[in-house]
């Protein structure tokens, strides 16, 4: 899934790994955000410029998933529209996965509730008070506590 603000090295990193496995596997790779269309990486407090990538699906039209994958960034302020994703799909897919600050978002959407977790360790004092039903591991680089699997950030090991 991707917003506005995503950090592109939390997508591009897993990505790759997933382009070197499809020879092996069969992968489909469906790319969602709140409407299908260019999404901008740029943070839309700061002067960065942004790189874009393509959501091949909306929300409302995503297929049926089996890794639910949510990247860090600084996007969403005040928007809802992923947690409501995150938390309708939860059951229906087998792996949720996060990294660096994309746990946050996990937790804002109710799935980390009573869960094991990690985050971004450069911010974790703001990132970890979006779960307060939480127990976020502060010295861990990745975390799973059953199908979900939090990691501190894509570059962590």
């Amino acid at each position: 899934i991707v917003y506005p603000g995503f950090t592109p090295l939390d997508i591009f990193g897993p990505i790759d790994f997933l382009q070197r496995v499809s020879n092996d596997y069969n992968i489909t790779l469906s790319t969602i955000s709140k409407t299908a269309g260019p999404v901008s990486s740029k943070n839309p407090t700061a002067k960065s410029f942004g790189y874009p990538v393509l959501a091949t699906h909306g929300v409302d039209d995503a297929p049926p998933i089996d890794l639910l994958f949510v990247p860090g960034g600084i996007g969403l302020r005040g928007e809802t529209w992923m947690f409501d994703f995150i938390a309708k799909r939860f059951d229906e897919v087998d792996i949720v996965a996060s990294v660096c600050s994309g746990a946050s978002h996990l937790a804002m959407s109710g799935v980390l509730d009573n869960k094991r977790a990690t985050n971004n360790k450069r911010n974790w004092a703001g990132a970890t008070l979006n779960g307060t039903n939480v127990t976020w591991v502060p010295t861990a680089r990745y975390v799973q506590d059953g199908k979900i699997w939090t990691s501190s950030g894509v570059a962590a090991g």
